[in-house]
């Protein structure tokens, strides 16, 4: 932990220190589950590295349309032309998505959140499936 977290930390009791972890962990993993793409670089290769950061996307055309297509039909800004998230604006949707269901409440993106989530399960569910035959 860095000297600047340890001091922003330090006004917090355990507990809430354990609470603000497990509530930014399940922030990061709603936003996986339905926004992977802005980790596809995680999975880069050192060649791959390279061309993001000359501003080239390493995915394939295919894959970046289809990612487009979703983000346009999502009304959320596009990926850069690297691949990588130009803002947080999908971090600050799953954030308030999160924050609302702690208080049984639901936001304007509750039942897209839910539609997509679905998708990515079925998803891995068919990777998961054709991985075994």
């Amino acid at each position: 932990m860095n000297r600047h977290k340890k001091e922003l930390l330090k006004n917090f009791t355990a507990e809430e220190i354990q609470q603000m972890e497990e509530f930014d962990s399940k922030v990061r993993e709603l936003h996986a589950l339905i926004f992977p793409e802005e980790y596809d670089y995680m999975w880069d290769s050192f060649a791959e590295s390279k061309d993001r950061n000359k501003g080239v996307n390493p995915m394939s055309s295919s894959y970046i349309e289809k990612i487009k297509n979703k983000r346009t039909a999502l009304g959320i800004p596009q990926l850069s032309e690297s691949g990588m998230p130009v803002d947080t604006t999908t971090y600050e949707i799953c954030k308030n998505e999160i924050l609302a269901r702690a208080e049984g409440k639901k936001t304007d993106w509750t039942e897209r959140i839910e539609q997509l989530a679905l998708n990515a399960s079925l998803e891995k569910a068919k990777f998961a499936s054709e991985i075994k035959e």
